[in-house]
């Protein structure tokens, strides 16, 4: 099964425009390689590279739940109020409007609000990835990923996909499909077809 969508619909013209005055957001599921390629990414462009999860970490604690990882953190507060706290942290980052590259976690599209924001100040890039590829990098990550729907991180894959592909497809300014390819390859597309200068 392949997460790839059809390709966004909007013209090269809008995605040049949006890409080069907005935060670069990269949308997906869990293990397609949002933080990977969006520090490539960032280094490519020269923007400044964020990555959600660490944002969230740090709002968790200034709101009295310090939390070691992101997993620690959904079992301590549950999924209601980690979605909660991961607004928050997502809205922190696009509302001031700095041009960087954001790797958000694979369910930051859950809300209505976030995605609301993501569409309002982001341009967001949705990854995919063929689900073996997936399942393969988080049978590696181990304990670093939660299960989200009380089963094992990669047998919930297929239903977190069908979940959230049409939460994704709602955001999304533009879609790259990893193929199975480098970081470097993936970010290079993604300068090439968003017009993006190459830092100096």
């Amino acid at each position: 099964m392949s997460t790839a969508p059809p390709k966004s619909a909007l013209s090269t013209d809008e995605i040049v425009r949006l890409a080069a005055s907005r935060p670069i957001v990269l949308v997906g599921l869990r293990g397609v390689g949002k933080s990977s390629v969006g520090r490539r990414l960032a280094a490519h462009v020269g923007r400044r590279f964020l990555d959600l999860d660490e944002r969230l970490l740090r709002t968790a604690r200034e709101a009295g739940h310090p939390a070691e990882s992101i997993a620690v953190l959904y079992e301590l507060v549950g999924p209601s109020r980690f979605r909660d706290l991961e607004a928050v942290a997502l809205r922190q980052v696009l509302e001031p409007g700095i041009l960087c590259v954001l790797a958000t976690g694979g369910g930051a599209v859950e809300r209505v609000d976030s995605r609301t924001w993501l569409l309002r100040a982001g341009f967001c890039v949705w990854l995919t990835e063929e689900l073996p590829v997936i399942a393969e990098r988080v049978r590696r990550d181990g304990a670093k990923r939660p299960a989200l729907l009380g089963e094992d991180p990669v047998d919930e894959l297929p239903a977190l996909l069908r979940r959230r592909e049409p939460l994704y497809r709602a955001v999304e300014h533009l879609v790259v499909a990893g193929a199975g390819r480098g970081v470097d390859e993936i970010a290079r597309e993604i300068v090439e077809r968003c017009g993006l200068a190459p830092a100096e």
